[in-house]
């Protein structure tokens, strides 16, 4: 079992079947210190769980930098003005230090499994809690 489906398990319990669909929508990632997971303009359309290392979420305001937010160890970072609209994000997503990131693709893979295996409150707590 894959560091986030043991995340998720904590929310909420979850199948096998479950569990194998949502490893076979993940991708493992060891991202550098410096890497991008998001450039500004770019449309976000996955999460990404940090099963180990550290990111910050930042956008430019006239010329400079500005963190959003931190993410760290066991969290889920992503570009929420994006990920729920489709539209390009404000956000750059950066790795502070090297990683190891689960990564997956949002509205029609983990939402679709969710939605289709437990009532919306178990996504709504994530999109809660991260979003």
């Amino acid at each position: 079992m894959n560091a986030f489906i043991n995340f998720l398990s904590k929310i909420t319990p979850l199948s096998i079947e479950v569990q194998q669909a949502i490893n076979a929508i993940t991708v493992f990632r060891k991202p550098a210190k410096g890497d991008l997971l998001l450039r500004n303009g770019e449309i976000c359309r996955e999460f990404h769980f940090l099963a180990e290392g550290f990111a910050r979420v930042y956008y430019l305001k006239d010329g400079k930098d500005v963190t959003a937010w931190f993410t760290g160890e066991g969290g889920i970072v992503s570009a929420i003005d994006s990920l729920f609209t489709g539209n390009p994000s404000i956000y750059h997503i950066e790795i502070l230090e090297d990683a190891e990131v689960y990564s997956g693709e949002a509205e029609t893979g983990l939402y679709s499994i969710l939605s289709g295996y437990r009532p919306q409150e178990h996504l709504s707590r994530i999109r809660n809690q991260y979003g």
